[in-house]
């Protein structure tokens, strides 16, 4: 009965598997007030236009903003608890072979850290994005270990190395 329920609230926009969950954040006051708990005091990436907000209304008018003209899309990690226990932003780009790809950023709450939950929710991710794109790309630092990892637990090739990153590409299909 419960297979079915979940079976049922299954869709585009949501992808679960036994312990978690993957769907896109909106610019609801809950998401935006989940997203600030595990981001506070954390160094984020500042690719993702809404991460610098200074304020509550800052954030939730960038994240609409995005929202709106489809430059970046938040995606969160919850747990079976629907607790937001990460972030995934999905910046969407076209390679010149017309293929679409995107450049994926990701972070996860530092209590669920080292626990598997990243390259998890990453699959997840892949499999919720599986018919929009054709593969990810990923740009870590390289004293990034943490992500190295994840990196490879995934499956990710590395492409190219620079003196200070590395950049991954994973294949969805």
């Amino acid at each position: 009965m419960e297979r079915d329920i979940l079976s049922l609230h299954e869709t585009k926009a949501k992808k679960r598997s036994t312990d978690l969950f993957v769907r896109e954040l909106q610019a609801s006051r809950e998401d935006i007030y989940a997203y600030s708990k595990i981001a506070h005091g954390e160094g984020l990436n500042t690719f993702a236009s809404f991460f610098e907000a200074h304020s509550l209304s800052e954030a939730e008018k960038r994240i609409r903003d995005s929202i709106k003209n489809r430059y970046e899309t938040m995606y969160g990690l919850f747990n079976k608890q629907n607790r937001l226990i990460g972030a995934f932003i999905v910046v969407d780009s076209t390679v010149d072979d017309g293929e679409k790809v995107a450049e994926v950023h990701y972070f996860i709450a530092e209590s669920f850290q080292r626990k598997g939950y990243c390259t998890k929710g990453l699959q997840l991710l892949a499999e919720l994005l599986s018919n929009t794109y054709t593969y990810f790309f990923f740009s870590l630092r390289k004293n990034n270990i943490s992500s190295k990892l994840v990196q490879e637990h995934l499956g990710s090739v590395l492409q190219r190395e620079t003196r200070n990153h590395l950049y991954y590409k994973y294949c969805i299909a």
